[in-house]
């Protein structure tokens, strides 16, 4: 149950950035948007790192650093820039669905990756975010 809970604070807290970055984006390029988006996570991580468990830190196995630097690399640069970029040319409502694509590519690695089962369910969800997303993007309003 935590686990759903969290997974809708995520959403709403995308949900919200989403509306935060196009009113931002109004007055400054995406560049750097996504530079002084990535600044304030970080103080603001590190904070609440520090306050947390500041010995947590620096206690970690290295044979996950390089996994969480191209996670965080993918994520948090890449992914906040052309996140912040598609906000820019076509608005929240019709990116952020879009950008709901990433459960079906997530799915379709973990199914390729990690030998993940495809259910009933799970195709019935993915087959959905499919068609939402072919309505948003031939939707010429």
């Amino acid at each position: 149950m935590i686990g759903i809970l969290f997974a809708l604070i995520a959403a709403t807290a995308w949900a919200v950035s989403a509306i935060v970055a196009r009113i931002g984006l109004q007055h400054i390029g995406t560049l750097n948007a996504t530079f002084f988006s990535l600044i304030s996570s970080f103080i603001v991580l590190t904070i609440v790192s520090l306050a947390i468990d500041p010995r947590a830190i620096f206690a970690f196995p290295i044979i996950a650093i390089p996994w969480f630097i191209a996670n965080g690399t993918l994520n948090f640069v890449f992914g906040r820039l052309f996140n912040y970029s598609s906000i820019n040319y076509l608005g929240v409502a019709r990116a952020t669905p879009i950008m709901a694509i990433a459960p079906l590519i997530s799915t379709g690695l973990a199914v390729a990756f990690f030998d993940e089962k495809i259910t009933p369910l799970l195709l019935v969800g993915t087959t959905s975010i499919i068609v939402g997303i072919i309505a948003i993007a031939t939707d010429n309003s």
